[in-house]
């Protein structure tokens, strides 16, 4: 997650090399299984830190979305998104979680797909994952 200036945003990191590495999600196997390649749950986005304000709240991490499905059909604009929170005040924003899409179909136009970090500036969250696999 983001820093505030009252404390550190929290630590989140890509699996280590034995167990996948930031590729573990990479092949629809991995992605399904919500697991890294040494059986690990696969966490969200941290939280952001909190400010020295009285409104400075972190937001909070994006989560976990693996979605599976033969087809994917979407009429207009659409989003499937495991995006941190936004910061308030002088607080960090929420760190990005991980968005999976499993599909044999190909991603619709006008379909969004994010993991991104929330709030903005010097005290955004950091990106999570967003990935289509067909």
């Amino acid at each position: 997650g983001g820093s505030g200036p009252g404390c550190p945003g929290g630590a989140v990191s890509p699996p280590g090399p034995t167990a996948g590495g930031a590729q573990a999600f990479d092949a629809a196997a991995g992605a399904l299984s919500g697991k890294t390649l040494d059986g690990t749950i696969v966490s969200g986005g941290s939280g952001g830190g909190g400010g020295t304000s009285a409104t400075g709240n972190g937001g909070g991490g994006g989560g976990v979305l693996l979605v599976a499905a033969r087809n994917v059909v979407v009429s207009g604009a659409a989003s499937i998104t495991a995006n941190g929170g936004a910061n308030a005040g002088d607080g960090g924003g929420g760190g990005g979680g991980v968005a999976i899409v499993v599909s044999a179909s190909a991603r619709p136009a006008g379909l969004t797909l994010s993991g991104a970090g929330g709030g903005s500036g010097a005290r955004a969250g950091h990106e999570g994952l967003a990935s289509w696999l067909s």
